[in-house]
């Protein structure tokens, strides 16, 4: 588990209320999009995904969850004491 790596989808998506999809996403951090689509995944807590279409490809549009960053600084820090934890097996 990358924290910064999380710490990255975050920060793109913060400023983007409509959402971005997850290739756009993964051009502005500099990272592999299965590698974004993982984060989203494991963390639905924080993240709100929406699929677009039936076939292949199927595009899929992420944001932030409303009121997952209610303080962006205070709201970070808690995330990264609960990825702790859970690297923990707290």
């Amino acid at each position: 588990m990358d924290k910064k790596k999380l710490n990255a989808i975050i920060i793109v998506l913060t400023d983007q209320e409509g959402g971005l999809w997850i290739r756009e996403i993964a051009r502005r951090t500099l990272l592999d999009p299965r590698i974004v689509k993982y984060y989203i995944e494991k963390y639905p807590e924080l993240f709100e995904i929406q699929s677009i279409g039936s076939g292949k490809p199927v595009f899929t549009l992420v944001k932030l969850k409303k009121g997952a960053l209610t303080t962006p600084a205070l709201a970070l820090a808690n995330i990264m004491r609960e990825i702790e934890g859970r690297e923990r097996g707290t």
